[in-house]
Order: structure tokens, then C-alpha cells, then sequence
């Protein structure tokens, strides 16, 4: 049956937690569960030692402290919190310079994948072949090569815009149909995304067919070096090519 532990050890053990408790350190909790691991207070302390472990370890902003406690501590439960901040840390300006660092620094990092997929989208962010192709001679060991070849492939490919039966599509120069013509409204591809209407709101598509910004838009012009002027409810803002918001849905007019 269950080991019974005596009241005079119970309250023995309660004492020395609550001891633990008012100097609130990690190595105060390390202390109590070294001493006393058969007392009903461990799994408390041993909680609160590996919350104080991480948080006097780590200090708000600095990549590298985070970087040291998952080295130094990689059972820890909050190892999976510390890879996180340091990709939100050292990602935090969104740039082509920023995840091609962290990608290097860091490559055994949960986020390497994240990291890869932004650095390719922020250095094709035109959907350029050319952009594409430079790409893949800088970076030859990007892990998605098949996804970038076939984005080139479709960058090389002019698309036409059709209509039939009052929906619109794409064919290639051969006739051959790319995207099926299912949308009320559709312009020609600028920047490798093209806009599409849907029940008389607008998006845009890739070239794979999928709807990289949804169709929620009363208008939309078209991209210009990655970003586009959009218009909702009598307001103007701009977005970015996975349409999130670049400038937001607060001005009369924006004159790009």
C-alpha cells in the first residue's frame, strides 16, 4: 500500500515549503526537494523550481540568455517557450537579414522550418523568376527546393485570362487549362498573384491556385513591390502579399 507518512513529517515538511515559498528562488525549491522528496509539497516545488530556473535565467529581449538555458537545461519544460523567444527575438524586425541569421545561429531550432519559409517569402516576395532563381543559388540547401522549382516554373509560365460560361480562369500558351474558371471577376497576374472576385468581393490568388489573401474587399488595385492599396467599407488601407495589413483600413484615399 501507499507509504504513510507521520503528521509530525507532514507538518515537518509543510514548514519547510512554506519556508521555501517566502524566499521564493529556485534553489530554495531545488533545496526542498532534495531534502524532503517524499513530502506531498514536491510536485508544487518542483513546478515552481522550474518556473523560477527559467525566469532568472533568461531575461526579457536577449536571444542569447534564451539560447544558454535551452543548452544548459534541455529536459527543462519550458524548453519549448525558449526556442520560441528566440525566434520572436531574434526575427522581431522581419527581415531577409534577420531569419538568414537566425537560420545560421540557430539550426537546431524548432522554428528553422518558420524561419526558412519567411526568408524565402520576403526574398521572392515579387514572384519574380529571376528573384526565384537567385534564391536558389544563394541558399542551395533550402530545404523545400521542390516548392521553390515549381514556383519558378509557374513565374516562367505566362497565364491568360479567360471566360467562360461568365466565369473566369487561366490557360497557358498551349491551351491548357491552369486555374478552372469559377470566378465572377478576375484580372491578369502582377507580381505572381492576380485578383479574383467572389459574390462581389475581392482577393487574390497565386498561381497555384490558392487564395493568398482572402476575398473581403470592395476593391483592390493591383501589387507594386509587394504591397497593395485595398479599399473596405469607404476606407483605404494597403496590405501585404499574404494580406496582412501593411498600412490599416483608416484612411479616405491612399495614392500609391
Amino acid at each position: 500500500g501507499a507509504i504513510q507518512i507521520p503528521e509530525a513529517e507532514r507538518q515537518r515538511n509543510a514548514i519547510a515549503f512554506a519556508m521555501a515559498q517566502r524566499q521564493n528562488t529556485y534553489q530554495a525549491f531545488l533545496d526542498f526537494m532534495q531534502t524532503y522528496p517524499a513530502a506531498q509539497e514536491f510536485e508544487q516545488a518542483s513546478t515552481k523550481y522550474q518556473q523560477l530556473l527559467f525566469t532568472s535565467s533568461t531575461r526579457p529581449g536577449d536571444a542569447q540568455s534564451y539560447a544558454k538555458f535551452i543548452e544548459q537545461y534541455p529536459a527543462s519544460p519550458y524548453f519549448k517557450v525558449a526556442e520560441d523567444s528566440v525566434f520572436k527575438i531574434s526575427v522581431r524586425d522581419n527581415t531577409v537579414a534577420a531569419f538568414d541569421l537566425f537560420i545560421k545561429q540557430f539550426p537546431k531550432n524548432k522554428n528553422v522550418a518558420i524561419a526558412w519559409m519567411s526568408l524565402y517569402k520576403l526574398s521572392v516576395r515579387d514572384g519574380s523568376a529571376l528573384n526565384i532563381t537567385r534564391f536558389l543559388q544563394h541558399y542551395p540547401n533550402y530545404p523545400d527546393r521542390v516548392q521553390a522549382e515549381h514556383d519558378l516554373d509557374l513565374a516562367r509560365t505566362d497565364f491568360y485570362l479567360i471566360r467562360n460560361q461568365g466565369k473566369f480562369g487561366f490557360i497557358d500558351i498551349s491551351g491548357k487549362e491552369r486555374i478552372p474558371a469559377i470566378y465572377d471577376r478576375a484580372e491578369t497576374f502582377v507580381e505572381g498573384l492576380a485578383e479574383v472576385s467572389v459574390h462581389g468581393k475581392s482577393g487574390f490568388i497565386n498561381k497555384r491556385n490558392e487564395m493568398v489573401v482572402d476575398p473581403i474587399y470592395d476593391e483592390v488595385e493591383k501589387f507594386h513591390l509587394g504591397h497593395c492599396v485595398v479599399s473596405k467599407n469607404g476606407s483605404e488601407g494597403m496590405i501585404n502579399r499574404d494580406g496582412s495589413l501593411f498600412i490599416p483600413l483608416e484612411y479616405e484615399t491612399i495614392n500609391d
